[in-house]
């Protein structure tokens, strides 16, 4: 066992016993001898782990991982962290903490640092994992469209919307009304961008180029209609056809409701009332099939009937969607189809976004039934009841999730295009977007042609500028622990006790002069009382941080200029991280006799 450390053993005894058994040597025999200051020895010093701020520094900080995971999960699971995020912060960081009100740990108070931690501890414990994965699928979607947008343009057959519609109608017509749309608009993108941008084809433009020919083309719906509207036409069309059909010739429908299922049209589910309507279609003659078709287009025609369809339905916030884009200019039959589909297919993807609310409302709803076991009319009924109960935020989520279908339809659709014009880089939300610079796109181009992972790269090139336009900074960022151990005697024949000590660390320099200058390089209060029994000697552990920020506000008040505190603090700090540096220690120190009546303030140099 070290000097030390017996040292320490022996004073953690001692302090066991102070209480009742230290008498000061000489009680009794006459008058106390006067205190005499302790003195302090440097025993020992130890460098921490350094901060520099170098490329392999920068590269190991620039990863923005974490945070686009955690700031995805907070948006599905906004309602989570609300509830959990300011308990987690007071377990993890009691107060008070460095920031607030002294009282209470504040999420929002927490270092970006601290909230990360907050973050992934609430992920990792308020989360299941079928949450989880949910959240690990959304974040690597992004990533799936980028393949997308890289790869050949697939067959219409097997593209998302396609597949969607298929399930949705398995006879096939929904799908191939909507790949003879997908076709006819990939010729239209194609022929546009020949004609406007030098003969290139559509997948050879750039991002904005391709943004700006699909506004054209499409023209709200005046031109070429494009893929998500011809999904929401193909999927409602015909169903409205034969709602009209139904409604023109109630006696043809009430007998075929009575027939196929026993009961009044009225009484059918959101099932058997389709099907009626669509076999009275199909029961029509050529002659009153083309009246339906003339009565479809007059309705079509007119804003006002089409709001009477939606509040017949009950569909005030789809009533809402569709006058706001007709509003704005949209073609009225594709914002009507399209707003008649909408929320009960957002309804539907979203729901599988929330396991356990789903399950929650399964059994609120339907006691006995799983998800599974539910009709179709019951799953959109329980879809429907969940999306009533999701927070603003979830919400918002969940219109992004559809909205984000279509650039991967879109991606599946086109021809390769540039790496550095994808989505991923170039889009809204994307990695020029995000970092508000071009340098980034180009950095994470380079690092992916280098043979770097397409995410490793996002992620790094996601936080890596702003650390890259802090380089000029620096060496104000440059941080460590520098570690003490004091010996401290104790020349009395009774224990004594420091009050308060206050710890000056210097080094000298010569960056500016061969004479040298003296730079404070680290400074610590210690106000915990220490006691030092009689004539003994203890160890006292100190921990400086040492900052080059500090050094150079230190140079600078001290009356250096700002280029010269920054060149004395730089050339300490090479000192420090080669271990070459002498320390300069002025210790102030406050102590006090075993009885607190006699007190001494002195400075030792070391």
């Amino acid at each position: 066992m070290s000097k030390a450390a017996r040292v320490v053993i022996a004073f953690t005894l001692v302090l066991a016993i102070l209480g009742g058994s230290l008498t000061a040597l000489g009680c009794g025999e006459g008058e106390k001898a006067a205190l005499e200051m302790p003195t302090f020895e440097l025993y020992q010093f130890q460098r921490g782990a350094t901060s520099d701020f170098d490329e392999a520094t920068i590269n190991s900080a620039a990863n923005a991982e974490a945070n686009v995971k955690y700031g995805t999960a907070k948006a599905i699971y906004q309602s989570v962290w609300a509830a959990n995020q300011e308990g987690v912060a007071n377990q993890l960081f009691p107060p008070p903490y460095w920031k607030g009100d002294g009282v209470t740990t504040k999420y929002a108070s927490l270092a970006s640092g601290d909230q990360t931690t907050v973050d992934a501890t609430i992920f990792a414990t308020k989360l299941s994992q079928a949450e989880q994965d949910i959240v690990a699928n959304a974040v690597n979607g992004m990533f799936a469209t980028y393949d997308e947008e890289l790869a050949a343009a697939k067959a219409l057959e097997q593209n998302t919307a396609y597949g969607i519609l298929y399930m949705t109608d398995n006879t096939g017509g929904m799908s191939t009304a909507w790949k003879t749309d997908a076709a006819a608009w990939m010729t239209a993108l194609n022929a546009y961008a020949s004609a406007n941008y030098g003969g290139k084809t559509f997948a050879a433009l750039t991002w904005a180029e391709r943004q700006t020919v699909m506004a054209a083309v499409f023209n709200k719906g005046a031109g070429t209609i494009n893929p998500e509207y011809a999904f929401w036409r193909a999927m409602v069309k015909n169903s409205f056809k034969y709602g009209v059909a139904s409604s023109m010739n109630p006696t043809v429908r009430d007998g075929i409701a009575l027939s196929q299922f026993g009961k009044a049209y009225t009484a059918l589910d959101c099932v058997q009332g389709p099907t009626v309507d669509a076999m009275v279609w199909y029961s029509l003659s050529t002659d009153n099939q083309a009246v339906v078709e003339g009565a479809v287009a007059g309705m079509l025609m007119s804003q006002a009937t089409l709001d009477g369809v939606f509040a017949a339905k009950g569909m005030t916030s789809a009533q809402a969607g569709f006058d706001a884009e007709v509003t704005n200019g949209t073609n009225m039959e594709l914002a009507f189809y399209k707003w008649l589909a909408y929320e009960s297919f957002r309804n539907g993807t979203v729901s599988s976004y929330y396991p356990t609310q789903l399950t929650e409302k399964v059994t609120a709803m339907y006691p006995g039934k799983t998800y599974a076991t539910l009709t179709k009319c019951e799953q959109m009924a329980v879809a429907g009841a969940l999306w009533a109960s999701l927070g603003a935020a979830e919400q918002g989520f969940g219109g992004s999730v559809v909205a984000g279908l279509w650039g991967l339809v879109q991606a599946e659709t086109t021809d390769a295009v540039a790496i550095d014009q994808t989505t991923l880089v170039r889009g809204p939300t994307g990695l020029q977007a995000a970092t508000g610079t071009e340098t980034a796109v180009q950095n994470w181009k380079k690092d992916v042609e280098g043979g770097l992972a397409v995410t490793t790269a996002y992620y790094r090139w996601l936080a890596k500028e702003s650390l890259l336009a802090l380089r000029g900074l620096g060496t104000l960022i440059r941080l460590s622990q520098a570690e003490f151990l004091f010996k401290v005697t104790n020349p009395n024949k009774y224990a004594i006790s420091i009050d308060s000590a206050q710890f000056y660390f210097y080094v000298n320099s010569t960056a500016l002069s061969a004479e040298g200058t003296r730079v404070d390089t680290a400074k610590v209060a210690m106000n915990d009382k220490i006691w030092v029994p009689a004539e003994t000697e203890l160890l006292v552990k100190v921990v400086a941080p040492v900052k080059v920020m500090d050094m150079v506000t230190w140079a600078v008040m001290g009356g250096q200029q700002a280029a010269a505190a920054q060149k004395l603090a730089g050339d300490v700090w090479a000192q420090y991280q080669a271990g070459t540096q002498t320390w300069i220690i002025t210790i102030d120190a406050y102590v006090s006799d075993d009885e607190g009546e006699n007190t001494v303030t002195a400075s030792f140099s070391l």
